[in-house]
């Protein structure tokens, strides 16, 4: 709740002061306060608890009162009509009842998966989250490349517009050059758009409105990759020429593994589920044992009533005793219900084989995607430190006449397609690592210990 209080504090401080930045720790902190499908498990998550606590209630002692009033000419021998009044004070406690204790069993087992459940999609929200703000960081970035595109090609074009008045150019280059940044012009128009997207996309998983989202501007302008060990630590093993075939070693993939057992909430959610349906069966089973209860019941009864009458005009008794219920035959019914019990445990056993199958395939994807998205980053990281100190040479040159304006638009449409590759492979790097993080529960063992 403090959280959820410092973040609002800290929204109508922005929006009041035109403050329009945001950290990932914010975002996280605001999504997991006021998004609204996560509020919704939550509630679902109550109602869980609810169910546990009416299991309990079969336990305790039941106390009950009822009394009656009759008024009838046919309740007297004499023919004459009567009044009479009664009353009962009755109390049952449950001494064993199977049934009871593995409905509350299935309960408990409900709910653990309920909890794992709302675990796994913390992991999802928070994953979104962080990809969500670094494609923000991402889309940033490539506003600022296109403007920083537009300002080349609009130098280009009044240097030629220059060369044109003193008779060094022609029209027609001009006019190419005019094209070209008129066009890069609308590119850093569509960059800007899926920038505002990107911001909108953010606010629906932070649980704040359209008015909000032009608040959510990341105080970070570069995707920091060298602040995560495992990324920092497999770029240096490339860039000082190490075999990607080599890049995980079995024990690090046995780690990995290992923790995904551990710390994969939907595993456990499976696991919780099989439980419950096992105790199902049980369940059934039970209805072979029989039940037994005791009550404690105080009769009140007028002069006038039958009953006072019958037990010899005594108006007010205790009754104790235990009742035991046995049920011997039901016609096949009770097996026809331990069947189908057995069959949801099957087909629970079934789903979480596939899951963890399903499970430990995506972990080793996910070890081929950091490894092709490092080698595209490395790749992509070299063609832009190529390409901005290209531009600068073919600008000499330009200027020089060794080249033609249309190579020199070249070098500058290279810089701007490699430093978007840059951008892009950054982001799918860190990205990478982010859907190892979630696929192993990495996070949340971390937040355990």
């Amino acid at each position: 709740m403090r959280v959820c209080i410092v973040f609002l504090l800290f929204v109508a401080r922005a929006l009041s002061a035109g403050e329009c930045s945001v950290t990932l720790d914010e975002a996280l902190d605001s999504a997991l306060c006021y998004n609204y499908t996560l509020e919704t498990k939550r509630f679902m998550k109550c109602e869980g608890d609810a169910r546990v606590q009416q299991a309990w209630s079969r336990f305790w002692p039941k106390i009950v009162w009822s009394g009656e009033y009759l008024h009838s000419p046919a309740a007297s021998f004499s023919g004459t009509t009567i009044d009479s009044h009664s009353h009962t004070f009755e109390g049952r406690q449950i001494f064993f009842d199977s049934d009871a204790m593995y409905s509350l069993k299935i309960r408990r087992s409900e709910l653990d998966s309920l909890r794992y459940e709302i675990e796994a999609f913390v992991d999802k929200l928070v994953f979104d989250v962080r990809s969500a703000y670094y494609l923000i960081v991402v889309s940033g970035a490539n506003v600022r490349v296109q403007e920083e595109n537009v300002r080349l090609l609009k130098e280009q074009a009044s240097r030629e517009m220059d060369r044109l008045r003193a008779g060094s150019s022609t029209q027609f280059i001009v006019d190419q050059a005019t094209v070209a940044a008129a066009n890069a012009t609308t590119e850093l128009h569509i960059a800007r758009r899926n920038h505002k997207i990107n911001q909108s996309s953010l606010a629906g998983l932070m649980g704040l409105d359209a008015s909000q989202a032009r608040c959510l501007e990341p105080v970070i302008k570069v995707i920091p990759l060298e602040q995560h060990e495992l990324i920092a630590n497999k770029i240096a093993f490339l860039d000082n020429d190490g075999d990607s075939d080599f890049l995980w070693d079995s024990e690090e993939r046995e780690w990995w593994l290992e923790t995904m057992y551990k710390g994969r909430s939907d595993l456990k959610a499976h696991k919780a589920q099989i439980a419950s349906a096992e105790m199902g069966v049980h369940q059934q089973r039970s209805e072979y044992l029989p039940r037994v209860d005791g009550f404690a019941r105080h009769l009140e009864l007028s002069k006038d009533s039958f009953g006072a009458s019958f037990f010899g005009g005594k108006t007010s008794y205790w009754e104790t005793g235990v009742t035991f219920t046995w049920t011997l035959f039901d016609g096949f019914a009770r097996e026809g219900r331990i069947r189908e019990a057995r069959m949801v445990r099957n087909g629970k056993v079934a789903d979480c084989r596939q899951a963890v199958q399903a499970a430990t395939l995506g972990l080793q994807d996910r070890f081929d995607d950091i490894e092709e998205s490092l080698q595209a980053y490395q790749s992509a990281r070299f063609a832009a430190n190529i390409a901005e100190s290209g531009v600068d040479r073919a600008l000499k040159r330009h200027q020089h006449g060794a080249i033609t304006p249309l190579e020199y638009r070249d070098s500058i449409y290279q810089l701007t397609d490699a430093r978007q590759r840059e951008l892009r492979a950054g982001y799918a790097l860190l990205i990478s690592y982010f859907a190892l993080r979630r696929d192993t529960g990495l996070d949340r063992l971390e937040e355990e210990i």
